[in-house]
Order: C-alpha cells, then sequence, then structure tokens
C-alpha cells in the first residue's frame, strides 16, 4: 500500500491545525497532483486518469505503460471508496507519520509503487533517469515545468547529470517522511508548494 491509501485506515485523532504547516503544504501539493480533475478529492478515478495521460503523452511502449498502471492500481488498493479529501489525506499521512509504529510505515509502502515509477520513466532501462525522461513525470502530474530542472538537480546528489533509482528514492522518501520545517528544503518532488 502506498502512502496514498492511508485515507482508508482508522480516522486519525490529530488535529490538523496541529501539523507543522511546511508539511501540510508538501503534502497538500502532492495530493493536488493526484486530484487530476481537481475535485477536492481524491479516488479510483483519478488515478486511472493520471496513467492514461501519462502513457500518451510520455508516448510510453507497452512494458512501461504496463508499469505505470500497476503502479497507480498498486496506489489505489482499497481506496475506490469513498473518495478522500485534502484535510483527511494530510491528517491520516501525518498521525502514522509520528506515530513511529514501524509496523504501520512498513505498511504504507513508501517505496515500491515509486520503484514501479522509477523503471517506467526510464525508457531506455538503464536505471537512471535523464532529464527528459524525468519531465514525463512532470507534465503527467501537470506541474509546473520551470521547476523540474531544480528538482532534478536536486536529486541529482552525486552531479553525473542523470538520477539513479536510489536517489529518486531518497527524494520521495524525505519529501514525505521528513518533517523538518525549514522552508528553505527545496525537495519539490510535486512541484513548488501550494498554499494551505
Amino acid at each position: 500500500m502506498d502512502f496514498l491509501a492511508v485515507w482508508t485506515l482508522e480516522p486519525p485523532k490529530v488535529k490538523i491545525d496541529d501539523i507543522p504547516n511546511f508539511w501540510k503544504r508538501k503534502i497538500g501539493t502532492a495530493f493536488r497532483a493526484y486530484d487530476r480533475n481537481n475535485d477536492g478529492t481524491l479516488c479510483y478515478e483519478d488515478l486511472m486518469g493520471i496513467g492514461d495521460y501519462f502513457v500518451k503523452t510520455g508516448k510510453m511502449n507497452r512494458k512501461h505503460a504496463d508499469l505505470v498502471y500497476t503502479s497507480l492500481k498498486k496506489t489505489a488498493e482499497g481506496t475506490a471508496d469513498p473518495p478522500c479529501d485534502m484535510v483527511t489525506f494530510i491528517r491520516n499521512i501525518y498521525a502514522n507519520l509520528i506515530k513511529k509504529d514501524k509496523e504501520q510505515i512498513a505498511k504504507l509502502n513508501l517505496f515500491e509503487v515509486w520503484n514501479i515509477w522509477f523503471s517506467a520513466l526510464d525508457a531506455d532501462d538503464d536505471n537512471y533517469l535523464t532529464l527528459d525522461e524525468y519531465k514525463i513525470l512532470w507534465d503527467g502530474f501537470g506541474l509546473d515545468p520551470r521547476f523540474a530542472d531544480i528538482q532534478f538537480s536536486w536529486m541529482d546528489t552525486d552531479g553525473d547529470g542523470k538520477v539513479s533509482r536510489e536517489e529518486f528514492q531518497d527524494a520521495y522518501r524525505d519529501y514525505v517522511t521528513n518533517l523538518d520545517t525549514d522552508e528553505n528544503n527545496i525537495n519539490r518532488f510535486f512541484g513548488p508548494l501550494i498554499e494551505l
């Protein structure tokens, strides 16, 4: 189950006002990226719509298209009904992160889905993403393309001009689990942060 699937977990006993604003903005930004139809809720149809868009705009071959849909179906497991709103989404993820319950965090499976995404984006199967391959992710989520280069450079920790699977997963892990409130942390995995 991906972090997006946490809306099916027990409702948290966390007040939205008790969550650090910077972190809320990060997770709210991820929510907006997935809420493809901008109706304020996430559901199965949003996720499959993202898949359709990725496959079409990324001109993906069958193998890579199947990986996109596999990733999104894993994300959607058990989440089709009822749809999740942004506040519930943020509260559930935060509640599970602060519990520091290793078993629960393991269930969130923060990395399996993004490992699949990496493989889907890696068009030449060389285990690295080029900037052009990475931009397919930004385009598919409808993110502001002006910032793709900045995020790519942030992920490219060894400065070799490409992003390895490990660098990609580390960036995703940091984005979701780092509760640091430093506004200068430029990890913008899902683009520029929204205001809440």
